[in-house]
């Protein structure tokens, strides 16, 4: 009997079937109820099991001037003397315009982005660079996984070298720069630079599908559980009473 009521019971929770009889109806009517319960436990936590490691979800992202403009953060930029500031305040666009409105500055420090990355860290600001810099210090400062670039630019960015005028070795600086442009090595680097900065940032706001099963959700399992076991004992304690009856 005892190894047959084990049976039962792995077979409700592993949801295999006993080749076992039941002889009596209070078995039967817990046997029913018990194959029921394990039938909706076993299904609600194999589903959300799944969901919940396997299907990513990605809020929705800012990834436009408008989208940042209309939304709650303000923008952060570091105070090295740069025309953006004024620039923004005066742009007859008018998301330009309230990004230059919401625009604080923080002090200069050669490649030290902390007050700004600990802005963004707050979800109060967004920090505003040109890309290719914008990608570079976001690496040197280890964020990559926790904070990502927007599509679309604010401003562009150029990348020069600075020369005195009249320069002797002007035409051979150029001539070098143009060689590794027409190499295609300079844009080999770059891509390989952004590919890696895009790949650490992919998984960033991702979350799981759903969430972990409570124990106030398996509330009607444990409901029918209980409903099972009264009926049971209930004609148990008819059957018991039947038995005495016809005994006598």
């Amino acid at each position: 009997m005892n190894n047959a009521c084990t049976r039962q019971v792995l077979g409700g929770i592993l949801r295999q079937g006993v080749s076992h009889r039941l002889g009596w109806w209070w078995a039967r009517e817990w046997a029913g109820w018990w194959w029921l319960t394990g039938v909706i436990v076993t299904t609600a936590y194999t589903t959300n099991l799944v969901a919940f490691l396997t299907v990513p979800v990605f809020p929705r992202r800012i990834e436009t001037v408008e989208q940042l403009a209309s939304s709650n953060l303000r923008v952060a930029m570091q105070d090295y003397g740069s025309f953006v500031p004024d620039a923004l305040r005066v742009s007859p666009d008018p998301a330009l315009h309230k990004l230059g409105t919401n625009l604080d500055l923080f002090p200069y420090v050669y490649l030290n982005y902390e007050v700004g990355f600990s802005w963004v860290s707050n979800r109060t600001h967004a920090l505003v660079e040109t890309r290719s810099y914008l990608a570079y210090v976001v690496s040197l400062h280890n964020v990559s996984g926790s904070t990502y670039v927007m599509k679309e630019t604010v401003y562009p960015g150029y990348l020069c070298w600075i020369l005195r005028k009249n320069c002797p070795y002007a035409d051979r600086v150029w001539q070098a720069l143009e060689a590794l442009v027409e190499a295609g090595l300079v844009q080999y680097k770059y891509r390989k630079h952004m590919l890696i900065s895009s790949a650490a940032q992919n998984t960033h706001g991702r979350v799981l599908a759903g969430e972990a099963l409570q124990l106030d959700q398996m509330l009607g399992a444990f409901m029918l559980t209980a409903m099972g076991l009264g009926l049971a004992t209930v004609v148990f304690i008819g059957e018991k009473l039947s038995s005495r009856i016809t005994d006598k």
